[in-house]
């Protein structure tokens, strides 16, 4: 049984599949926004799967890890979410969503930013991160 709240990481298996992208310029799709300062690494396919995994999820959603860093190579998609619902069923709902469009590998964290441990506090502050919806 899981305890009702704390961060859960969620891993559908999927090929390790890295594509690069810009997306500076890139228009919005869904609820995903795009139009931010920064370069990812995220294909088209990976866009579109992350707005249908996205749709009707509340609070804020940031992109973290490796494909926020264009210089780099690999990685799976880091997905950090900030909202005061089940941390469980939030993190299966997404990644499950997202599997369904694309078979890369998502990991998502959710957290409640109401209900933050020292811990989570800390990590929150020394990861680079982008927001994304």
């Amino acid at each position: 049984m899981f305890p009702a709240r704390g961060p859960y990481l969620f891993h559908p298996t999927a090929k390790d599949l890295v594509m690069k992208a810009d997306l500076q310029n890139a228009e919005t799709t869904g609820r995903i926004a795009l139009e931010f300062n920064a370069s990812v690494r995220l294909d088209a396919e990976e866009v579109a799967a992350l707005t249908e995994a996205l749709r009707d999820v509340p609070g804020e959603v940031w992109l973290f890890g490796s494909r926020t860093e264009p210089s780099r190579r690999g990685g799976d998609i880091d997905i950090l979410v900030l909202t005061d619902q089940p941390a469980f069923e939030t993190s299966r709902t997404i990644a499950t969503r997202f599997f369904s469009c694309c078979e890369e590998k998502i990991d998502v964290v959710v957290l409640d930013p109401a209900h933050l441990s020292p811990e989570q506090g800390d990590f929150l502050a020394r990861i680079g991160k982008v927001r994304i919806a």
